[in-house]
């Protein structure tokens, strides 16, 4: 067998051992903590740099959000009367 194909293998068995999950202990990843639900001032804050052409991906960057939880709150939520208002039950109203 060749140096190679040994390396390679001796990596997978390292592999094998590594804990199951989305973070990564060889690059320093932290592991995930589960996140609160989102606050109305953080919600506020999102949709305010929306209206001011921000991109979803940079207002996430900003606040340390996942791009996908800046654009659900997008989608459902909206500002009346600088409030933020859930567009969803407030749809046939």
């Amino acid at each position: 067998m060749t140096d190679k194909f040994l390396a390679a293998i001796r990596a997978q068995d390292k592999a094998k051992q590594l804990p199951r999950g989305r973070s990564n202990p060889i690059l320093g990843d932290p592991p995930k903590k589960p996140s609160a639900p989102l606050t109305d001032a953080v919600r506020l804050q999102i949709l305010s740099l929306h209206q001011n052409k921000m991109r979803g991906t940079d207002i996430a960057r900003k606040l340390g959000l996942n791009a996908n939880t800046v654009h659900n709150t997008i989608r459902r939520y909206g500002i009346r009367d600088n409030k933020v208002v859930n567009l969803q039950n407030n749809m046939f109203e």
